[in-house]
């Protein structure tokens, strides 16, 4: 599943860009709810989040979009890709680089911020990141810090 920050989701032609790095997911995207008229409409298939007041930081964002997903997650074995910065499609090459046989990859941006990260399949699809989800406490996690978590957790 790729999961498209509410930074990416609001704009068609960012999204479009995103969607060629990964374009065999299904999609989600995350919105604000009082978001303007150029929000682009969700195609068959496509799961909305509407948040009335958007989270804080990456680690809430992801953790509360995998708690909504949780039962879709488990139903589709597919790798899990959640992009957050709309400078992604210009990197290009990195994201679509994971790494290979590892269950969870990340990138940044220049500024340390969270630019993508990705799960596979497996793990993804696993009662564990649901849980992992509901009982990390995201309050002041910088991003650098939540992907540490992250991989201390699922990483082998």
């Amino acid at each position: 599943m790729l999961i498209l920050s509410p930074s990416i989701s609001g704009s068609a032609q960012v999204t479009g860009s995103i969607r060629e790095i990964w374009p065999d997911l299904s999609l989600c995207l995350l919105r604000e709810a009082s978001g303007g008229d150029g929000r682009p409409e969700a195609g068959g298939g496509t799961a909305v989040i509407d948040y009335l007041q958007l989270p804080g930081n990456a680690a809430e964002l992801f953790c509360s979009a995998v708690r909504f997903l949780r039962y879709r997650l488990a139903r589709d074995i597919e790798p899990l890709v959640m992009a957050f910065d709309p400078g992604l499609a210009e990197l290009r090459d990195e994201a679509a680089m994971a790494a290979p046989n590892a269950p969870l990859s990340t990138g940044f941006t220049a500024d340390d911020r969270l630019a993508w990260l990705q799960i596979d399949g497996i793990t993804a699809s696993g009662p564990l990141l649901p849980a992992f989800a509901s009982a990390i406490r995201t309050d002041g996690l910088t991003d650098r810090q939540f992907a540490d978590l992250l991989s201390a957790g699922f990483d082998r």
